[in-house]
C-alpha cells in the first residue's frame, strides 16, 4: 500500500496555471487548517487521487472545538477557482480576524501590516 500523500500544492499550478498571490492564500489555507484539524485537508493513496481531492475542494470540516468563523474563512482560502478565492489583504482585513487583533494589541502585542 502507498504513504499516505498530501499536499500544500495550489488549485491552480496543477490545472496548469500561472503562480500568483491566489497560491499562497491556498497554501496558507492548508497549513491553518492542518494545524486546526491535525491533519491535511487533502489527502489521497497516490498522486492522482491527491490531485483529484484537491481539484474536487472538498474536505472534513474543522474540529468542533474551532469557531464557524475560522471553518468560513478556511473555505474562503480553499476555494479552488482562485478568482473566487479571498485575497491576503481581505483576510487581514475580516471582521473576525481585525477583533481578535486588536483583542491581542490590548494585551500589549502589536500587529502591523503596514
Amino acid at each position: 500500500m502507498s504513504p499516505l500523500l498530501r499536499t500544500f500544492a495550489y488549485a491552480q499550478v496543477w490545472a496548469g496555471k500561472k503562480y500568483d498571490e491566489a497560491c499562497d492564500v491556498w497554501s496558507l489555507g492548508t497549513v491553518v487548517y492542518e494545524l486546526a484539524a491535525l491533519e491535511p485537508p487533502f489527502q489521497g493513496q497516490s498522486l492522482m487521487q491527491l490531485r483529484r481531492a484537491v481539484a474536487a475542494g472538498k474536505y472534513a470540516p474543522l474540529p468542533s472545538s474551532y469557531s464557524p468563523q475560522l471553518g468560513r474563512i478556511l473555505a474562503q482560502m480553499l476555494t479552488v477557482d482562485p478568482h473566487r478565492r479571498i485575497k491576503a489583504l481581505d483576510i487581514l482585513e475580516h471582521e473576525e480576524v481585525t477583533r481578535r487583533r486588536k483583542e491581542a494589541a490590548g494585551g500589549g502585542f502589536q500587529i502591523s501590516l503596514r
